[in-house]
């Protein structure tokens, strides 16, 4: 059997495994209540924003380390590899770093808009 063939067939078999954890049904025992009323809901009391804020500044500081550890691990693989390489693989490797030099710029610049963003919401908030 050809490297080829394995290689496709586990990229299938992992395709397959994929689909079957997401077909299969998934149960929820949470209770709702019998009546729901909206006007007990008051707004100023809550603190909601603060909870959402709150979250979304752990959520994007999660992003924001798991980006730079993937982003420094790539670029050292194709550090490695350009100097490694032969003239024409530093060829290909230069159109391949544009990419990542773009892909990296625009991922840095997002995750420093997010909590901007969320700055915003919070003195909107008070």
């Amino acid at each position: 059997m050809s490297k080829s063939k394995v290689i496709g067939i586990i990229f299938i078999l992992l395709i397959a495994i994929t689909l079957i954890t997401f077909i299969t049904p998934n149960y929820v025992y949470a209770d709702t209540p019998s009546s729901i009323n909206p006007g007990d809901w008051e707004p100023g009391k809550g603190g909601d924003m603060q909870q959402i804020t709150d979250s979304a500044g752990i959520i994007v500081s999660v992003i924001r380390v798991v980006g730079i550890i993937v982003t420094v691990v790539v670029l050292m693989i194709l550090g490695i590899k350009y100097m490694l390489g032969s003239l024409e693989e530093r060829a290909e490797y230069k159109k391949s770093m544009k990419a990542y030099i773009i892909g990296v710029v625009m991922f840095f610049a997002l995750s420093q808009l997010i909590p901007i963003i969320i700055d915003l919401a919070t003195a909107f908030d008070s």
